[in-house]
């Protein structure tokens, strides 16, 4: 199920919808509290994207290969469009989706990760991956580069771990009857997430519109577009804010290249 699109709806519209969303999560709280894709950009093999190039889709699942080449292509013409020169990637992982804006569509990225480790994780990436771009020039001669290639910048702001965050101690032992009481539970488990993954479009749509109605109050330009394929990224929304209008820029925005 993809996410609710606000398109043509009015200010008043949108915080309507945001209050009728707040409603309906309210009755099933207690579950918000607690991938099969067939997309013709897999066709030809389930576990590559064929619109995204090989060395691209190294070390990337599926959907994020699809999801990846989407946002990566959004944010370069959002930045033709605005004269935009420098991007920022905030909470950037092992930075795939900034190696494909830097290397593969010539923008200057900067890359904020809080975890060390997958800053590291990512600087091994990027010279991975700028090996594979030079063998596959040199295997073919003839591939021209249409823009400059700048190797992301990573930067750390924040080194909080996983376990620590939520009040675990992570050099704890692992107590294996413990962990098998859970395994035990399985079935359950599986169908309570299930449950609560039919709540998740609504709770995507009700966080971007809240930030929507924010963004449009501070004098920005805003709209939600559904630029993923809901078959392979069922959160296919992303919002979109600028300081300029852009008029009919923003359906070319969303839609999906040949």
């Amino acid at each position: 199920m993809p996410g609710i699109s606000a398109r043509g709806l009015s200010h008043e519209g949108r915080k309507q919808l945001a209050v009728n969303l707040t409603r309906v999560l309210a009755l099933y709280r207690s579950i918000l509290d607690a991938y099969i894709i067939t997309p013709s950009e897999f066709l030809e093999n389930p576990s590559q994207s064929s619109r995204l190039t090989a060395p691209f889709r190294k070390h990337v699942r599926p959907k994020k290969q699809h999801e990846i080449r989407r946002l990566g292509e959004l944010v370069k013409k959002l930045s033709d469009f605005t004269g935009c020169t420098q991007v920022v990637d905030v909470g950037s992982g092992q930075g795939h989706l900034s190696r494909f804006m830097a290397l593969g569509l010539g923008l200057m990225v900067k890359s904020i990760e809080g975890d060390q480790r997958l800053v590291e994780r990512a600087q091994r990436l990027d010279q991975e991956l700028l090996q594979a771009l030079e063998k596959e020039e040199k295997r073919n001669p003839q591939v021209v580069q249409t823009s400059p290639r700048h190797s992301p910048h990573h930067v750390v702001r924040y080194v909080q771990r996983g376990l620590q965050r939520v009040g675990l101690d992570p050099q704890l032992p692992l107590n294996l009857a413990a962990l098998q009481a859970h395994l035990a539970q399985e079935n359950r488990v599986v169908a309570f997430f299930s449950l609560a993954l039919l709540l998740a479009p609504l709770v995507e749509t009700l966080i971007l519109l809240d930030r929507l109605l924010y963004l449009q109050e501070q004098g920005f330009h805003a709209e939600l577009l559904p630029i993923f394929s809901p078959e392979l990224s069922p959160r296919n929304l992303v919002l979109v804010a600028t300081k300029m209008p852009l008029g009919q820029a923003l359906s070319v925005l969303e839609t999906e290249d040949s």
